[in-house]
């Protein structure tokens, strides 16, 4: 699809939330997302989640898994998955107050996708 064609609803629609997208395919995404600054956000924030991170970084529930059990060991009681996602919404929220950047709304709301994700995936 040409990317005038897009409505951000439709970008959005497109993603699943267990699919992962290359680099080349987000980055024609955020293109197309670029026409409609309004949905910049959400729609940045999903592409984030959804592309190269997990080839990266692991599946969220893998990487914040190895960060709770790192953050256990050091605070010494037990850190699930979710207290990392809500934690790291914390870090950005601190970071917003101190100086506001889009980029920390953005990374907001990726981690509230995640926390959701590992919500619905817990064992």
């Amino acid at each position: 699809m040409p990317n005038e064609q897009l409505t951000p609803q439709e970008v959005i629609d497109d993603l699943e939330v267990s699919s992962v997208i290359t680099h080349d395919e987000a980055d024609a995404r955020r293109k197309a997302l670029d026409n409609f600054p309004n949905a910049a956000i959400l729609s940045q924030a999903a592409l984030l989640v959804t592309g190269d991170r997990n080839k990266t970084y692991g599946h969220p529930q893998e990487d914040f898994a190895r960060t709770a059990a790192l953050w256990s060991a050091i605070f010494g009681f037990k850190v699930t998955p979710m207290h990392v996602a809500l934690c790291m919404i914390c870090v950005k929220m601190s970071r917003q107050c101190h100086v506001p950047k889009t980029d920390n709304l953005v990374d907001i709301a990726g981690y509230a996708q995640t926390a959701a994700w590992l919500d619905k995936e817990k064992p």
